[in-house]
């Protein structure tokens, strides 16, 4: 008898995954046949600029009316000629299920302003679904001074209703604006899910977001950009950056979070391995409010691991910073709140440095700052206000937001084993 049930159950199972196999493997192979090529429609290299802009618009209406599948473009260089405005040169809306695989590929933009703010942009995605941009490289030839503000920005992403997935992959920025921008505050938070793998050099943004992107990761690796990363109002981001500097124009933090009073910085987690001549900046990252006086925020729940390797720093370099700037004037007090922040790291060879730099004292009555004891042996902890405290269980590699606060409800220590357990026992109890 029991010999019978196994067989039925096996064999029960094995229908039911030939049956799924084989329905979900149509959809599939349909859409690798969905591959159309740009130059399909005169979108080759030395094409000129019209035609470029022209058959990325026509593959991407195809791709539209076809539900999805591949764009490839050919290797080599592509003209879209010369800016003087912040326009943008190629704009879709509403493309889903999209891959456009452009390997070998660069884009050259030429912005032929000095007007501050000028920045051109290459590609506008409007409510994206899991569109992914792989290989692609991207350059400015007018961005000759990263102090000017000018300069291409990659993509631009914005949202009018739910949408969500956009990843790049093994794509290069260079000379530009920001590799991606995303500003949100008339709609905060309708798209999530970017997932941002790129290079980027000499440039005077990585990534700048407004209210948008929750549920979403980046890993940059950059060289001489001026801020890799800054966003008002961030929630659910893991942010990875692996920064090196040679020169070129630096700011107060190369990570900033700014909470603002209606959008807080929540339940995020910022690592960051820095190396060469940091001396330009005031601290690697901060919290940075920059609301009137007397306007409240928070930043809650904001975990930083930070490593610096034989760094070039000065005396006022710091870790992290918190700070509440209105209109370009550091406030000595503040009614922000620092929630829960976690800070963590290493340093690899001299430093002279400092681990915090908190000039804006916050009165509020829920602060708490955790620094990992080693790095807080690196600094005179008495005399910073007395939220800060040293976790002697964080010894450089430090702490995770569990040991104090609780586990948060998407990451519940334990989870994942006690659902392996459950699926095996229902499994073995079937057999």
């Amino acid at each position: 008898m029991y010999k019978q049930r196994r067989k039925l159950l096996l064999g029960g199972a094995a229908l039911v995954l030939g049956v799924c196999g084989d329905t979900f493997a149509r959809p599939l192979e349909a859409k690798k046949r969905r591959v159309i090529n740009l130059a399909n429609f005169g979108g080759v290299p030395g094409a000129s600029a019209a035609t470029i802009i022209s058959a990325f618009n026509q593959a991407f209406n195809q791709l539209k009316g076809l539900g999805g599948g591949t764009l490839k473009v050919s290797p080599g260089v592509y003209n879209l000629g010369s800016y003087s405005s912040s326009t943008t040169a190629i704009s879709v809306t509403d493309l889903q299920n999209v891959l456009i695989s452009a390997y070998g590929v660069q884009l050259n933009i030429t912005t032929n302003s000095t007007q501050p703010e000028t920045r051109p942009i290459f590609f506008r995605f409007q409510n994206p679904n899991n569109v992914t941009v792989a290989g692609m490289s991207f350059f400015d030839a007018g961005v000759t001074d990263l102090n000017l503000r000018v300069g291409a920005v990659c993509f631009y992403v914005g949202a009018t209703r739910a949408c969500s997935k956009f990843k790049t992959v093994d794509c290069v920025a260079d000379h530009v604006s920001s590799f991606l921008q995303s500003i949100q505050s008339s709609n905060p938070y309708l798209f999530e899910g970017f997932d941002l793998h790129a290079t980027i050099k000499n440039s005077f943004y990585g990534v700048t977001q407004h209210q948008s992107g929750r549920f979403s990761k980046c890993n940059l690796n950059c060289l001489n950009v001026r801020r890799a990363f800054i966003s008002y109002g961030a929630r659910d981001w893991d942010i990875t950056v692996t920064t090196h500097r040679t020169g070129g124009p630096g700011s107060n933090a190369h990570v900033a979070l700014i909470p603002v009073p209606s959008w807080p910085v929540r339940d995020c987690n910022v690592t960051i391995n820095a190396s060469g001549a940091l001396n330009a900046y005031a601290a690697l990252s901060c919290l940075y409010h920059q609301g009137p006086v007397g306007s409240y925020s928070v930043a809650s729940n904001v975990k930083f691991n930070i490593t610096i390797n034989n760094a070039t720093s000065a005396a006022t370099l710091g870790f992290i910073s918190l700070i509440h700037e209105p209109a370009g004037t550091i406030l000595p007090t503040t009614a922000v709140a620092w929630e829960n922040i976690q800070v963590r790291g290493v340093v690899n060879g001299p430093y002279n440095g400092r681990i915090i730099a908190n000039p804006s004292v916050s009165s509020a009555s829920n602060n708490s700052v955790y620094v990992a004891s080693k790095l807080a042996a690196l600094q005179d902890m008495s005399a910073l206000p007395k939220y800060f405290h040293i976790n002697p269980r964080a010894s450089g590699i430090g702490i995770s937001f569990e040991d104090l606060t609780g586990p948060r409800k998407d990451r519940r220590p334990g989870f994942r084993e006690e659902l392996t357990s459950l699926i095996l026992t229902t499994v073995c109890a079937n057999l």
